[in-house]
């Protein structure tokens, strides 16, 4: 294992037609910036339904034949696909955001860099201000809470648990794969597990793509996320409990 390596983990359902070649033209770019790295992508598919799935797949592969894909027949939610994707991973350093790559190279890199840096365990993107003025209300008012939360309960400095770029060495990958939330929430999961852990964390400054179109969060998905943040909770008391 060569300390310059990476995996990037993709988790993907039900994407938009054309996602494929998002995925090739973004790996392409971050490999012309790290030309003396071996970065693998690691795509796992998470139940998908659509057929912009089947069609992107197979150009991907002829594009990407290094790929890794993992396809999983039951949609199972995000947590599960980046636990899926991580146990694969063999890199010393690993990277995970959505599949159409809403961030930059540039805001990939720069994650990269620091872990490689040895700066911290964990290192979360964070978004600008800007973000939170396209974003639907719902998912406005989830995001603030958690960064409400974050703060007032824990003491966690960070302002954006929920952005979709992170990056984590070995002992970050252990704290992701000992999660057990299944949707989005896992990012809220990880860190707060990671901080009861006393791992190193840090935070990055990230830059979104042009066009990129946020999917809305209804009624029902919200009460299942409320359901969720219950769970971990519950969940992170017990092990701060153990650490003792």
């Amino acid at each position: 294992m060569n300390s310059s390596d990476f995996d990037i983990i993709l988790p993907c359902y039900n994407p938009l037609a054309g996602w494929q070649e998002t995925v090739v033209d973004s790996y392409r770019s971050l490999t012309g910036r790290f030309p003396n790295k071996r970065i693998k992508l690691i795509i796992v598919n998470d139940g998908t339904t659509k057929l912009t799935w089947t069609d992107g797949i197979n150009e991907l592969r002829r594009e990407l034949p290094n790929a890794l894909i993992i396809e999983s027949p039951e949609n199972r939610g995000k947590g599960h696909a980046l636990r899926v994707g991580a146990s694969q991973s063999t890199a010393s350093y690993c990277l995970f955001t959505d599949i159409d790559f809403p961030y930059t190279e540039a805001s990939l890199a720069s994650i990269a860099q620091m872990l490689e840096a040895g700066a911290a365990d964990i290192v979360i993107g964070q978004r600008p201000e800007s973000y939170y003025a396209s974003v639907p209300l719902p998912r406005l008012l989830l995001s603030k809470a958690f960064r409400a939360f974050l703060r007032l309960v824990y003491g966690l400095k960070f302002r954006d648990s929920q952005c979709g770029l992170k990056g984590f060495n070995s002992r970050g990958r252990a704290v992701l794969l000992s999660t057990e939330t299944n949707r989005y929430l896992v990012d809220l999961e990880f860190l707060l597990l990671a901080a009861s852990q006393k791992l190193a964390i840090d935070a990055q400054a990230v830059t979104l793509r042009e066009g990129i179109v946020f999917s809305k969060l209804g009624i029902a998905a919200i009460a299942k996320e409320i359901t969720s943040l219950i769970t971990i909770l519950y969940r992170v008391l017990l092990v701060r409990k153990e650490l003792a």
